[in-house]
């Protein structure tokens, strides 16, 4: 499958929220079980023109995975180094296609000279992150009726993080 990742635009706030839908609904099943008034939280801010506040933002830095013409991943990553986002549609789960998004984030990261990334892990996602190099930083936690993972990675200036597909360098954050 051959996949591209870009720039996120404010023109993919349809697309890009179809992407954070099916993949928390599907991909995260065994987070929410099923049970509506979880999924109704979690869901709750993946609207269009919340994600389009997300995509144009000028505290975070965001790309999408695409195949063809068609969206099937997000990545975004906030000024602090807090992993927001790295979600793919069920199809293209365990094709590498997580994995580009993330080192694309880390780029960034280490364009913009942070020291660590960090984020809060589904049950879900998180074998995928410890597979990338990331660690727990401290006790899992409950919020929102699913367990949340405190997680972390260092990022060094002898990381390389130049994954396929991905060639453009992260831009720099204004102000």
């Amino acid at each position: 499958m051959d996949v591209t990742i870009r720039l996120a635009e404010q023109a993919d706030e349809e697309a890009v929220t179809k992407v954070l839908r099916r993949s928390i609904t599907e991909v995260c099943y065994p987070d929410h079980q099923g049970d509506q008034d979880i999924l109704s939280r979690w869901l709750a801010n993946k609207t269009a023109p919340i994600v389009a506040q997300w995509l144009t933002s000028s505290q975070a830095f965001a790309l999408v995975a695409v195949a063809g013409a068609r969206p099937v991943g997000i990545g975004m990553l906030s000024r602090s180094g807090e992993v927001l986002l790295c979600h793919v549609v069920p199809e293209v789960l365990g094709k590498g296609v997580g994995h580009r998004l993330l080192y694309a984030l880390l780029t960034a990261a280490k364009e913009w000279k942070l020291e660590r990334v960090f984020l809060e892990s589904t049950a879900t996602a998180k074998s995928f992150y410890l597979r990338n190099g990331f660690e727990p930083a401290g006790e899992p936690i409950v919020e929102g009726g699913m367990w949340g993972y405190p997680m972390q990675r260092r990022v060094t200036s002898s990381d390389s993080f130049n994954p396929t597909g991905f060639s453009a360098a992260a831009p720099k954050l204004a102000g």
